[in-house]
């Protein structure tokens, strides 16, 4: 059972989210300069982009984002990622990984 409990943040406030992408491939890493990284914050009616640049980073597979809830509106937040990820495999070279994932956090 999931022990998880979604949190509420006042509109206007400033918080802060993780990302932590790991399992890129063999001695790949998300601070590597060769992948990209978008983080796309939402609700409903708002959306934020940041890209890799915007983040602060923690640890070659860990970046976090600052995020003025003002600038986005009432609701449920998601993130969805956008990860390039070199790849012979692919015809352009690159992987490209999106995953959308519900933060917990309901901005009020």
């Amino acid at each position: 059972m999931n022990d998880c409990k979604r949190t509420t943040i006042p509109i206007g406030s400033d918080f802060r989210v993780k990302i932590q992408i790991t399992n890129l491939g063999e001695n790949t890493h998300l601070s590597d300069n060769t992948v990209t990284l978008v983080c796309k914050f939402r609700v409903a009616t708002a959306e934020i982009e940041l890209a890799k640049s915007d983040l602060t980073q923690l640890d070659q597979d860990t970046y976090v984002a600052a995020i003025d809830s003002s600038e986005l509106a009432r609701g449920d937040l998601y993130l969805e990622t956008h990860t390039g990820v070199p790849d012979s495999a692919f015809d352009d070279g690159v992987r490209n990984e999106i995953v959308l994932t519900d933060t917990l956090i309901t901005i009020v």
